[in-house]
C-alpha cells in the first residue's frame, strides 16, 4: 500500500512540474515543425533554436514570432532587457530603478525604437532599425536618438565609436546610457539632476520628464 501511495506522489509531482515548465518550453522552443535557425551577432547557428519566422535579438537572446496574420508579437522583451539594465546600472553605480525608468518613459522598452528630428520611430528588427539610422546619418539628420535608452547620436555617437551597429544593440545602448547618467550625477550632485539632465530642455520639460521616470510613464 506504502509503494503505491509514493507512486502516486510521484506521478502528481511529475504532473505538476509539467504543467509549470510546458509553458516556458513552449515560449523557448517556439513549437514550429518547419523553420529557420537563426543566429546572433553572426556567430554560428544555435543547434536546437527553431522558428518558424522569427528575430534573434543580438545580446539579449529575446526571439519575436512573426506570422502573416501578426506581422509584429513581441514576447515581453522587457523582462530580458530589464536584467540587461540592472547589469549596466551595477557596472556603473547607477540605480537600477532610475536607468530602468529612463526607459520605460524613452521607449517603453522597445529596442528597436528611433526618434528621428523629433519624430518617433519603430521597427520590427535590429536589422530594419539600423538601415533607417543610416540612412538618417547619411541624409543629415539634425537629431537622431537611438535605441532602447534613445540614445543622441550626435552628442554621443563617439561612445559607440561613431559604429551605428554598436548603438542599434540594447546592451551597448544600456551601458552608454548607464554610463552618461553616472556623469551627469557627478556634475549634477543629485540623481534627479542627471534625469532633468539625461533629457534636457526647459525647466518644465526637465521637471516633468523626472517626475515621469520617478512616479512612472502614465
Amino acid at each position: 500500500m506504502l509503494d503505491m501511495v509514493d507512486i502516486r506522489n510521484k506521478r502528481w509531482k511529475r504532473a505538476v512540474l509539467m504543467v509549470l515548465w510546458l509553458p516556458s518550453l513552449v515560449w523557448a522552443v517556439g513549437l514550429p515543425a518547419r523553420g529557420e535557425i537563426v543566429s546572433r551577432r553572426g556567430l554560428p547557428p544555435r543547434r536546437g533554436l527553431l522558428l518558424s519566422r522569427g528575430v534573434f535579438a543580438p545580446s539579449a537572446g529575446v526571439v519575436w514570432r512573426v506570422s502573416r496574420s501578426s506581422p509584429l508579437v513581441l514576447r515581453k522583451p522587457e523582462v530580458h532587457y530589464h536584467a540587461w539594465a540592472r547589469i549596466a546600472a551595477m557596472e556603473t553605480g547607477v540605480p537600477e530603478r532610475i536607468l530602468w525608468g529612463i526607459v520605460q518613459v524613452e521607449s517603453g522598452g522597445w529596442p528597436w525604437t528611433l526618434n528621428v528630428d523629433g519624430r518617433p520611430e519603430r521597427f520590427s528588427s535590429r536589422a530594419a532599425m539600423l538601415r533607417a539610422a543610416r540612412t538618417a546619418v547619411a541624409r543629415g539628420t539634425k537629431y537622431l536618438d537611438i535605441g532602447i535608452a534613445q540614445v543622441d547620436w550626435r552628442w554621443n555617437g563617439a561612445r559607440f565609436g561613431w559604429s551605428l551597429a554598436r548603438a542599434v544593440d540594447p546592451v551597448e545602448n544600456l551601458r552608454v546610457a548607464a554610463k552618461l547618467l553616472a556623469k551627469m550625477r557627478h556634475r549634477s550632485g543629485s540623481w534627479l539632476g542627471a534625469i532633468e539632465d539625461y533629457h534636457g530642455g526647459t525647466n518644465w520639460e526637465r521637471v516633468n520628464y523626472a517626475q515621469r521616470v520617478v512616479l512612472g510613464d502614465e
